[in-house]
């Protein structure tokens, strides 16, 4: 659902439980909380929206088989410290952060 000036995730989402992947790029959503306990998803991108917490990236078990994750280009000032135990690719540039969280 890249380029769809999605604005608000519907709760509605959490039916898609057994996603893999999430192309959210793109978009002006400014909250992702519904996106919390999707433990399917694998690759998530989050690239160039209006994020302004990740915090829901530092639950132990959230998103326990998350691999890709692109957050770039959102409008948090800090960076919590994420838990994300396979995670092999994070984008956070293009964000301007001023507090990285203990745990990095």
């Amino acid at each position: 659902m890249p380029r769809k000036r999605i604005e608000t995730l519907h709760v509605a989402i959490k039916e898609c439980v057994d996603a893999t992947e999430f192309d959210l790029y793109d978009n002006a959503i400014v909250d992702i909380k519904v996106l919390d306990g999707m433990i399917n998803l694998t690759r998530l991108d989050l690239g160039n929206n209006r994020i302004k917490s990740f915090n829901v990236f530092t639950g132990e078990e959230a998103f326990p088989n998350l691999k890709w994750l692109n957050i770039s280009n959102n409008k948090p000032n800090e960076l919590p410290s994420i838990k994300l135990p396979k995670l092999e690719y994070l984008d956070i540039s293009g964000n301007k952060i001023e507090k990285v969280n203990d745990g990095w």
